[in-house]
């Protein structure tokens, strides 16, 4: 028996709540901390209550419902909880959430948006497992959009809810230890619980007729189905007799040819199938690199080196050698270089990288240098299943290697330059030990900086008249 619109809602209140304690779940299990959720109220009203405690800069997700709720309703998320969130899954250090909560702009929130998509995949994973269990004829939810910023000005617009649309307003309340609680609530306007509208009884009829065409095509179709095979069997046992080759031939293009000779239509159909492939094939293989190679004597230099790990360097044009050998290492190094302990983790190296917006990691204790981690090493620590979409085939051993050590992923040993040293000698280091940087390193054994293989290839653009706009490019000011 259907429910009742009232008894609709207090149900669905009822999933919801136990939807938001799995979602507060799945979070833990993820990023391996404590998260709870705690409903606090459940009210009807409009935009004019939420937006109080809401206020201007708030996430808002949107779901699409099918089943005996049907609709659009959206899960918001204040300030606090949007950028707690958010941060956790990209997993910023606990000091960065902190104050992004308390001073985080609408700018600085939209640059981890992404992970608000995230988080919205992951609560609507929450909700079919739940209505799945509890509520028959339930269809799917998903994700239908997400919203970054002041929800309440132009509401129709943002999100889909007009000024005075009511809606039933569920509030809880959830912390991510060790951080404070913040709200978050979902707003379920009062159509999505409305029956469909019966279909009119005019529309029956045309199903019913609908099915006899179908069934006349159904014997339409069967009928030559039973012919065509007795007409291909006599008509391939003729070449049959006498040559087992022709029969495939005459088999595929007699409805073509059906006069011509079946050894002219086998000489005619074997010569392009082994020219034209193979004209196909090479001709784009040949022409490609060509085609595709950069002018200039500076970026074919650039070109070369890309392209060809064991280049030896005197090859090298005059304009390009001219400009590694007048730049040195000193002038162009990041500086100074991010710095990891050995026995930090792969988590908290991830934290690392993204709070320094940093490639490459230098490991060592006191400034001493023992090793180096980058992006790809990280990747290759991490098991795959760490990704959301992977979220439930996700176990222990997964999340254990968030917690292997620097020193067991780290490349050494670190091959270095001087902070004298020429790009010329650095790309030379470069292509015959391979790697994309080098530390730069004094003789006393002090990291100044890292010199990556993307700093080279900015001195070289510009200095490439086809690259400045007017005028000469000024070098790098030596390091003081």
């Amino acid at each position: 028996m259907a429910q009742s619109q009232a008894e609709l809602e207090s149900t669905t209140a009822e999933l919801l709540t136990e939807t938001f304690n799995v979602f507060a779940e799945d979070i833990a299990t993820m990023f391996d901390t404590e998260v709870s959720a705690q409903q606090l109220d459940i009210t009807v009203g409009t935009i004019k209550e939420v937006k109080d405690t809401y206020k201007k800069l708030a996430a808002v997700c949107s779901v699409t419902a099918e089943g005996p709720i049907n609709g659009q309703f959206h899960v918001i998320f204040d300030k606090d909880g949007l950028f707690t969130v958010s941060g956790t899954f990209v997993m910023q250090p606990e000091q960065i959430i902190t104050k992004n909560r308390k001073n985080g702009t609408e700018e600085e929130a939209k640059e981890i948006g992404d992970a608000l998509g995230e988080v919205g995949n992951l609560f609507v994973g929450s909700c079919d497992r739940v209505f799945r269990e509890e509520m028959e004829e339930h269809g799917h939810f998903a994700q239908s959009g997400t919203f970054i910023g002041n929800p309440w000005t132009g509401s129709e617009d943002k999100i889909g809810l007009t000024a005075e649309e009511e809606m039933l307003i569920l509030e809880f309340e959830m912390t991510v230890a060790p951080l404070e609680p913040f709200k978050c609530g979902v707003l379920l306007p009062k159509t999505i619980f409305e029956p469909p509208a019966e279909k009119p009884a005019a529309e029956e009829a045309p199903e019913e007729s609908a099915e006899a065409p179908a069934e006349e095509a159904a014997e339409a179709t069967e009928a030559p189905a039973e012919e065509t095979p007795a007409e291909d069997t006599e008509t391939a046992e003729t070449p049959a007799e006498e040559t087992p080759a022709e029969e495939a031939v005459t088999e595929e293009t007699p409805a073509e040819e059906p006069d011509a000779p079946a050894e002219d239509t086998e000489t005619a159909e074997e010569t392009p199938a082994e020219e034209t492939p193979a004209e196909d094939t090479e001709t784009p293989a040949e022409e490609t690199p060509a085609e595709e190679a950069p002018a200039g004597p500076v970026s074919e230099a650039i070109h070369e080196l890309t392209t060809n790990e064991t280049l030896p360097l005197p090859i090298l044009n005059a304009d390009a050698s001219e400009v590694l050998n007048a730049v040195t290492a000193a002038q162009v190094m990041k500086s100074p270089p991010a710095w990891a302990k050995p026995d930090n983790t792969v988590e908290q190296i991830t934290a690392i990288m993204q709070q320094h917006d940093a490639g490459y990691i230098m490991i060592g204790t006191d400034g001493k240098l023992e090793g180096i981690v980058s992006k790809s090493d990280l990747r290759g620590a991490l098991s795959p299943y760490l990704q959301s979409m992977f979220v439930k085939w996700r176990g222990p051993m997964d999340l254990a290697t968030l917690q292997i050590k620097a020193q067991w992923v780290m490349s050494r040993p670190v091959r270095t330059v001087r902070p004298d040293a020429t790009l010329y000698n650095v790309v030379k280091t470069m292509t015959e030990h391979g790697g994309r940087c080098m530390p730069v390193v004094d003789q006393d054994g002090k990291v100044h900086g890292i010199v990556t293989v993307f700093d080279i290839f900015k001195v070289l653009l510009n200095a490439s008249p086809d690259a400045q706009s007017s005028g000469n490019t000024t070098q790098a000011p030596p390091l003081a």
